[in-house]
């Protein structure tokens, strides 16, 4: 059941694509700047936008496997070289830490991500701060088709 969205997700991008519109995303490095050595620095992200919706699962920091969900937008703010540098900002509903956010439905809260992305062709690398438990930082590998 923790990957049904997941997979029916995947499954309406894959009937619905046209090139460029969806994208997979994978967590390839985690830095937690607390270092409480109980924090986890492999969180396993996985995900998958389409057009302006994403779903994302992977372990966060306490170990407990996340799920945030919800609408994507996509600007972009420039191009050096045959690099494009874009804006991010994920809004949806985020579940798995329990006692960090408030709790508005049975586990689940609002959430707001604005990322910077540096996109070469069908690749980009979205290097992302986030300022729980003391700084987190991440980068996440996107792939277009």
């Amino acid at each position: 059941m923790k990957y049904f969205i997941f997979v029916l997700f995947v499954i309406l991008c894959i009937t619905t694509n046209s090139y460029g519109e969806t994208n997979l995303f994978f967590g390839v490095y985690t830095h937690h700047f607390n270092y409480r050595s109980n924090l986890n620095e492999q969180n396993n992200v996985i995900g998958i936008k389409h057009k302006k919706l994403f779903y994302t699962t992977f372990e966060n920091s306490n170990y407990n496997r996340s799920h945030f969900i919800g609408y994507y937008h996509h600007s972009k703010l420039g191009k050096i070289k045959n690099v494009n540098i874009n804006w991010n900002c994920y809004f949806g509903a985020l579940y798995g830490y329990a006692d960090d956010y408030i709790d508005l439905i049975d586990g689940w809260s609002i959430a707001i991500l604005p990322t910077i992305e540096f996109q070469y062709k069908k690749i980009a690398i979205e290097p992302i701060i986030l300022p729980f438990d003391g700084g987190v930082f991440t980068i996440i590998i996107n792939l277009r088709f």
